[in-house]
C-alpha cells in the first residue's frame, strides 16, 4: 500500500507542473533575447563548430552546457519543424522537481519524509517561477538548478561513504557551464560537511580543493571572456558591472527578492527595486531571524541558507533585477522550512494542497502570458 501510495504522489508531482504549464507545450512562446542566441547556434553542424565559434568569442555567453541543449531543440526542430524550448524546460523543472524530493528525503528521518512530495508540488507550481520556466533563454538558471542539486546529492552520498566524489565535482562542473550563479557552491560543501559530518573523509582536503580551484578558474575565465573578448558584452560591460561592495544596493534587492517569495503576484520579467515594494521582505527576513534564533534552531541547518544565498553576490549586485535569480535563493529557504516544520501532520498536507491549488491557476495564467508578445510587453515595468 505504502509504494502504491508513493507511486501516486510521484506521479502526481510530475503531473502537476506539465498541466500548470500546458499552454507552453509544443507551442511557440515568447523568448527575449532569443536574437543574441540563436543565430549563431543555427549555423553549428558540429561540436567543432561550435568550439571554434566560442574560441571566436562569437557566441554571447559563456554558457555552452545550456547551448548543447539549445542545439538538440534546434535539431529537433529541423527534424519535426515542431519547436520545444519550453516544452524541454517544463521536463527540466519536473526532474528538478524530483531531485528536490530525494534532497528532502536525505535530511529528515524516513518517517518525516511522508508529506515530502507535497512540499515539492507546492514548490513547483508555486507562481513566482512562472518568469524562470516559460522563458527559452532562461533555460541556464533551470539548468544550473538541475545539475547543482544533482551535484548535492552526490556530494551527501560521497560524506556518507555511498559513491565516488568524481560525480559531484563534475555535475558542478556542467553546473557552473549552464549558468556561474552556482560558482561559490564549493563554499556550501564545506561548510554543510563541517557542520553535519561527525569527520570528514580522509580524502576531503583533496577533494575540496579540486572544487575551489575549479570554481576560481571558472569565474576567472567567465570575467575575461565578457570583458575582455565578447565585443557585443565588452562596449556595455563596465555599465553593467555589479559592485559588490554596495551594501544597501545588496540589502534592497534580498528584501526585494523575499517580497517576491511572500507575494508572487504582479509579476514581471525586469524589475528596478526601490524600496517602496521591498520594504515587505526587509521585515519578513528580520522576524525569520528573531524567529529562528528565540527557537534555538539548530545551527548546521542553516547551511541551506548558504546554499542559495551564495548565488546573491554574483547576482544580486546588478543594476536591474529578474525573478530568474530568486531560484536558488527561495530553494535554501524551502529547504530550511521543510527541516524545521516537516513532522508529518494532516493538518499541513491539507494547508499545502490548498495553497497549491490556490497558486496553481495563478502560475497557469502567468504561464499563458508569454504565448503572445503584446501580454508579454504589458507586464514590463
Amino acid at each position: 500500500m505504502n509504494n502504491k501510495n508513493s507511486t501516486i504522489k510521484l506521479l502526481l508531482l510530475l503531473l502537476v507542473p506539465l498541466v500548470v504549464y500546458f499552454p507552453l507545450i509544443g507551442r511557440i512562446a515568447v523568448n527575449p533575447d532569443a536574437y543574441l542566441t540563436l543565430p549563431e547556434l543555427m549555423e553549428v553542424q558540429n561540436p567543432l563548430d561550435y568550439f571554434r565559434n566560442l574560441t571566436h568569442f562569437n557566441v554571447i555567453d559563456f554558457q555552452p552546457v545550456r547551448d548543447m541543449t539549445f542545439f538538440l531543440d534546434l535539431l529537433f526542430f529541423r527534424l519535426t519543424g515542431i519547436i520545444t524550448f519550453a516544452t524541454t524546460n517544463i521536463f527540466l523543472w519536473c526532474l528538478g522537481g524530483f531531485l528536490l524530493l530525494k534532497i528532502l528525503k536525505r535530511n529528515v528521518p524516513d518517517q518525516g519524509s511522508i508529506d515530502a512530495h507535497y512540499w515539492v508540488i507546492f514548490f513547483l507550481c508555486f507562481p513566482l517561477f512562472s518568469q524562470v520556466v516559460p522563458w527559452g533563454m532562461g533555460r541556464k538558471h533551470i539548468l544550473a538548478f538541475v545539475l547543482i542539486l544533482g551535484a548535492t546529492l552526490n556530494y551527501m552520498d560521497w560524506l556518507d561513504g555511498k559513491r565516488k566524489w568524481i560525480g559531484a565535482y563534475l555535475l558542478y562542473v556542467a553546473s557552473c557551464l549552464s549558468h556561474p550563479l552556482v560558482v561559490l557552491w564549493p563554499i556550501w560543501a564545506y561548510a554543510h560537511a563541517k557542520l553535519n559530518g561527525p569527520r570528514m573523509p580522509d580524502d576531503s582536503r583533496k577533494v575540496h580543493s579540486a572544487f575551489a580551484l575549479t570554481g576560481i578558474t571558472i569565474l576567472l575565465t567567465n570575467y575575461a571572456y565578457y570583458s575582455v573578448g565578447n565585443a557585443v558584452v565588452a562596449q556595455n560591460f563596465w555599465k553593467l558591472k555589479p559592485d559588490y561592495l554596495n551594501l544597501p544596493r545588496l540589502l534592497l534587492t534580498l528584501s526585494f527578492a523575499f517580497r517576491q517569495m511572500i507575494f508572487p503576484f504582479k509579476l514581471s520579467f525586469l524589475y528596478h527595486p526601490i524600496w517602496e515594494n521591498a520594504w515587505p521582505g526587509l521585515i519578513v527576513i528580520t522576524f525569520l531571524c528573531l524567529y529562528l534564533y528565540r527557537t534555538r534552531y539548530e545551527w548546521k541547518h542553516f547551511s541551506w541558507l548558504l546554499f542559495g544565498f551564495l548565488s546573491i553576490p554574483i547576482t544580486f549586485t546588478l543594476p536591474n533585477f529578474f525573478d530568474q535569480y530568486i531560484l536558488l535563493p527561495f530553494t535554501g529557504v524551502f529547504i530550511l522550512l521543510y527541516k524545521r516544520f516537516h513532522r508529518p501532520s494532516r493538518k499541513k498536507r491539507m494547508a499545502l494542497i490548498l495553497l497549491a491549488i490556490g497558486l496553481a491557476p495563478v502560475t497557469f495564467l502567468n504561464a499563458r502570458i508569454w504565448q503572445s508578445e503584446e501580454k508579454f510587453a504589458e507586464t514590463k515595468k
